[in-house]
């Protein structure tokens, strides 16, 4: 044996001694051993993961809803929503939504209560951006959710509502790299009024450092409509300030496909602080953007307007898990 190979047993010898937990040299050479760069990988997951789910809950994203650990959580959101707009002047409204588990199918199922208007239709929120295509300004929807498979990292979600409305939604995630996460979210549905559609959903996430994400979005909603499919990309920076204060500022283009054209470009900064109580929320949000005039049956019309806004918002968060 050559000196080079005992010196490499040596060192090999040693550091097995002083590192118990490191495998022995057959081991690692083993495809179906786990190695430093999977233990890496899984930590970096997790990371990720758990950052973006705090931001989420924190601002009051319905991806938190989405989560699939919440079927065994109670939570009741209530939010009420003042905002100016140079283009319309001033509007209000409240939204609630309330997630309640039911005690069947193994703790699956869920009463599902979601009820809001269009004061937020210029900047809805990220998850329902294609939502205001119905000529009602005020929409509510009760139903029950219940959640087919949930084993991490995918989702199957069937939901049933009124309308009626019946909806299958999948989630799944994947580590592209050591710290790009890629999020795909498909559902079909079929609703009496708009018929069969589908809405295609992704989000590709990274975290910088541990208390900043960076997120890219993309979604598309095709419903048979005279405009065609919707669409929307953006980005957006959140930071956690601390346990108590946050901010998020973001950028979205929507736009249809008939005719081909864009309807809004939209750039917001939006702090958002809880104050008195843990489960109180104040949020500003001002912003400038540039849309065209949206009339009845989602069609719009003329050119880009300047359109600067403000939003104030108050929210009241309860539940376990929040």
């Amino acid at each position: 044996m050559s000196w080079h190979n005992r010196l490499r047993d040596l060192l090999l010898w040693l550091f097995g001694a002083l590192v118990p937990s490191v495998p022995a040299w057959g081991q690692l050479a083993s495809p179906d051993a786990p190695t430093w760069w999977d233990f890496a990988h899984a930590a970096a997951s997790d990371s990720v993961v758990t950052l973006a789910r705090r931001l989420d809950s924190f601002f009051g994203d319905p991806r938190a809803l989405e989560d699939e650990r919440a079927y065994e959580k109670t939570q009741l959101r209530i939010r009420g929503t003042s905002a100016y707009h140079r283009l319309d002047g001033w509007d209000h409204g409240v939204q609630l939504r309330l997630r309640l588990p039911l005690p069947l199918a193994e703790r699956r199922l869920r009463l599902v209560v979601d009820s809001w208007d269009d004061t937020e239709k210029p900047l809805p929120e990220r998850a329902e951006r294609f939502e205001p295509l119905l000529t009602s300004n005020r929409r509510s929807e009760v139903g029950v959710e219940w959640g087919l498979r949930e084993q991490a990292p995918s989702q199957w979600v069937v939901r049933l509502s009124g309308g009626p409305k019946v909806s299958l939604r999948y989630r799944q995630s994947w580590m592209l790299t050591d710290l790009w996460r890629f999020e795909p979210r498909p559902q079909l549905y079929w609703h009496r009024e708009r018929g069969l559609g589908a809405l295609v959903g992704a989000d590709l996430l990274r975290p910088v450092g541990s208390q900043n994400l960076l997120r890219f979005s993309i979604q598309a909603d095709e419903w048979g409509s005279a405009a065609g499919s919707y669409w929307q990309v953006g980005a957006d920076w959140s930071h956690l300030v601390d346990d108590a204060r946050a901010w998020n500022l973001f950028w979205t283009t929507s736009g249809v496909t008939q005719p081909q054209q864009v309807t809004e470009h939209r750039l917001a900064w939006r702090w958002r602080a809880s104050v008195w109580r843990p489960w109180f929320f104040y949020e500003v949000e001002p912003s400038i953007g540039w849309r065209r005039e949206a009339l009845a049956n989602a069609v719009w019309r003329g050119p880009l307007r300047f359109d600067p806004a403000v939003m104030f918002r108050i929210e009241i968060a309860l539940g376990k898990g929040r």
